[in-house]
């Protein structure tokens, strides 16, 4: 493993040592997210890594504007822009490097407090955004937000304003995922299909994770109550049951799941809040018991190591 940090006196370095995602664009430029701004750097140049940090410039809000959940690049007008969500807005890096804000047009604070976002790449390019406060369209050419979807419409069937992971698969279908459980957006009737936490996790436990399987179906963590798989049934009805690695320790780590991401090889690759990463192969489950007794585990007393067991972010890099 090879790792970078943040050193206060060399301003190339990570703009901050917490970090809450990464983002591996079109040009091989990784955008880091932390809990103090954004930083990026180009993996062509692997020998000599340089970060270039990116702050949003407010005197009264700094810590909110700056709390960074995601990065996303997108095609706009065939030029290619930078967003990221913030307790405080969804930012805009402009050409000149300048930062611009933009806001809900309400007065509520948790209306612009995003920590999801997913890209709808069309002839007329979109992003959802998941707020404190329910789902938002923002229209990329026009940058205004458009439309708004929450549980207090109760046509929507959404289980809850907050907002927490939203995943687009490649068959174009929208998941969302809040503290109380997984929606599947339905098309045809235009709204969500709710399947509530407390239905299929015993421990109730928040979603921070939705994959799509490399064969079929979806993954979905939690923490607290581990790994489940999302099956597609002959009704057109989903069935989602738990999965566990075949772990004897006291305390289960497993289970506390942060970070979840699958590979085109068919490796979920699990970052918990405590043990570091572990990783397994679909082909290798056990469906009989839906036990996981193949996997690999890497953390900061294994070898190799790395440099800390709670993992905030994982993301597959180019060759």
């Amino acid at each position: 493993f090879e790792s970078w940090h943040n050193d206060d006196k060399d301003p190339l370095s990570l703009v901050y040592d917490f970090i809450t995602n990464l983002h591996l664009d079109e040009d091989n430029i990784l955008w880091v997210s932390t809990e103090n701004g954004v930083c990026w750097t180009d993996l062509d140049n692997r020998r000599e890594v340089k970060f270039n940090r990116i702050f949003y410039p407010d005197v009264m809000n700094p810590y909110l504007h700056n709390y960074v959940y995601a990065v996303k690049t997108c095609l706009s007008r065939n030029k290619k822009e930078v967003f990221w969500i913030t307790k405080k807005g969804l930012k805009q890096l402009k050409s000149d490097g300048s930062v611009v804000n933009h806001e809900v047009p309400l007065d509520d604070p948790k209306y612009s407090f995003f920590r999801a976002m997913a890209q709808v790449d069309l002839y007329d390019p979109f992003l959802l955004l998941g707020s404190e406060d329910g789902l938002y369209v923002f229209d990329i050419d026009q940058l205004k937000f458009l439309q708004y979807a929450g549980s207090y419409d109760f046509a929507q069937n959404l289980s809850q304003n907050t907002i927490a992971g939203l995943l687009l698969d490649k068959s174009g279908v929208l998941w969302a995922g809040t503290k109380k459980g997984i929606n599947k957006y339905d098309t045809y009737s235009n709204n969500f299909n709710l399947y509530k936490t407390a239905d299929f996790d015993p421990t109730n436990s928040i979603i921070t994770g939705l994959v799509k399987g490399h064969h079929s179906g979806h993954w979905l963590s939690t923490l607290g109550g581990g790994l489940f798989r999302i099956s597609q049934l002959q009704s057109s009805s989903e069935k989602i049951e738990q999965y566990s690695l075949d772990i004897n320790d006291q305390v289960n780590f497993s289970r506390y799941v942060q970070k979840l991401k699958s590979d085109q090889f068919g490796n979920i690759w699990m970052g918990t809040a405590g043990d570091g990463i572990y990783v397994f192969n679909e082909k290798d489950i056990d469906t009989t018991d839906n036990r996981i007794r193949k996997f690999r585990h890497y953390n900061s007393q294994t070898t190799p190591a790395i440099s800390d067991d709670y993992i905030m972010a994982i993301h597959g890099a180019s060759n």
